[in-house]
């Protein structure tokens, strides 16, 4: 075979054995337990609560780890109802650059809920410890500006003890 034919056959062959990293989906049940998730961490439990005109409630607890999520981070999200909540997670990655997670995005009221073209808030908590990793915002634009995308670490919206005291035990 030519240079040529093996330069076809590569890039032909190649989509085959490059494999793309995709969340899996989970799902919050009624009672705050999340489907989906390997035993191994334990059971994983997600309370919701959206009281009127305050931030929303939000706690994990995945096996004997805990977390209320801090007024600092939940002052950014928009959602109103259980329903502007989805769930999705990871444990099957190299976790060289970031743990085992479960991601949960807050979508404002009436927005659709698809990454990058709605008003959404993301929260990142490790699996291992049920800390926070990571906070995306998705903003929409104005007049001609587009929309604006931010991703921040816990220690950029709060003081140290009100992250130690999110901490549940």
């Amino acid at each position: 075979m030519n240079r040529i034919g093996w330069m076809l056959a590569a890039l032909v062959l190649m989509p085959m054995t490059v494999q793309a990293h995709v969340d899996r989906i989970l799902h919050r049940r009624s009672d705050g337990s999340v489907v989906g998730v390997p035993q191994r961490f334990g059971p994983v439990v997600l309370d919701l609560r959206f009281p009127e005109n305050q931030p929303p409630l939000v706690t994990l607890r995945i096996g004997p780890h805990g977390i209320r999520l801090p007024n600092c981070i939940a002052e950014l999200i928009k959602a109103r109802r259980v329903e502007d909540v989805e769930l999705s997670g990871s444990w099957y990655h190299e976790q060289s650059n970031i743990p085992y997670y479960i991601s949960v995005d807050f979508y404002a009221p009436g927005v659709k809920h698809e990454q990058m073209s709605g008003d959404y808030v993301n929260v990142l908590f490790s699996l291992h410890d049920a800390r926070v990793l990571s906070i995306g915002e998705l903003r929409p634009g104005w007049l001609w500006f587009g929309p604006r995308y931010r991703q921040l670490e816990p220690e950029q919206l709060c003081r140290k003890h009100e992250l130690r005291s999110a901490r549940l035990r």
